[in-house]
């Protein structure tokens, strides 16, 4: 969450780079001193998105707004530099002192831009995207609510996996339930415990590289997973035939569950003496 990307001072350009677009609309000559601003950087947003009818936000549900930051010829931050922060969109609202963003309706054109400016020497895009907020989280092995457990089974080999996945929707008095995008879940294996995500356990989740990872963000189908491994040597225990992988998936919205969340999925586990779909 910390990346930034940064514009400097020189000929005009325009670059595209992890869903932040940077241009440079100066064409003066860059010197040493430290009071000279040479380059501009945004923070790169805690969320995926902003959800219609409300701010951008953490992931604690708190306002966030758009971060700028002014730096001289050796990157060091020029304190109480003039910003100034718009929208390109008229259905983002952005405050123009204190960059927060708002969001009225989903903009013909998503992500949507907003920039932050200093004077007339230095200008930031950043790409906001802009989705329904989810109001229902389903498992999805059915659409029926509400239902605690999803089975799937996984095989006995070393470092087996298998994809647990969550779906998230949205209504309204005229809409039937549409999918939500964009929008960020977090995976944590509640039995063998394992919240941390430690990849010395015997079961720990991974994300489609097979990297070890507990969030995902919403496809266009409302869809996030995670990939559960188990080490069948460590689990189930010694003695045990059967035993069953327990994982939450937590959806927020300003900093409370959606309905629907946390939602608990069932993986059981066979040793090899309990032949299981391979």
């Amino acid at each position: 969450m910390g990346d930034v990307r940064r514009t400097r001072l020189g000929r005009s350009l325009l670059l595209t780079a992890l869903g932040l677009t940077v241009a440079s609309v100066a064409c003066a000559e860059i010197g040493t001193d430290p009071s000279v601003p040479a380059s501009l950087e945004v923070a790169r947003f805690p969320f995926p998105s902003v959800a219609v009818g409300d701010s951008l936000r953490d992931t604690l549900g708190v306002a966030f707004p758009l971060r700028a930051i002014v730096r001289n010829i050796s990157g060091g931050v020029i304190e109480d530099a003039p910003l100034r922060y718009l929208s390109r969109d008229t259905m983002l609202l952005v405050d123009s002192i204190t960059g927060h963003v708002f969001a009225r309706a989903l903009p013909a054109q998503n992500p949507a831009s907003v920039a932050a400016r200093f004077e007339q020497a230095l200008q930031i895009l950043a790409q906001v995207r802009v989705t329904n907020a989810p109001d229902t989280a389903f498992r999805t092995d059915s659409a029926s609510f509400p239902s605690l457990v999803s089975e799937a089974v996984i095989g006995a080999a070393d470092s087996n996996t298998v994809a647990v996945q969550v779906q998230l929707r949205f209504r309204t008095d005229t809409v039937a339930f549409q999918n939500v995008n964009a929008w960020l879940v977090r995976f944590a294996v509640v039995y063998p415990a394992n919240r941390t995500n430690d990849t010395a356990a015997a079961v720990y989740l991974v994300d489609d590289r097979g990297r070890a990872g507990q969030i995902d963000t919403t496809g266009t189908d409302g869809f996030a997973s995670r990939s559960v491994r188990v080490r069948s040597s460590r689990f189930p225990a010694a003695g045990v035939t059967v035993d069953t992988i327990e994982v939450e998936a937590a959806v927020m919205r300003r900093g409370e569950p959606v309905p629907g969340a946390p939602v608990r999925i069932r993986v059981p586990v066979g040793t090899p003496a309990t032949p299981s779909d391979p």
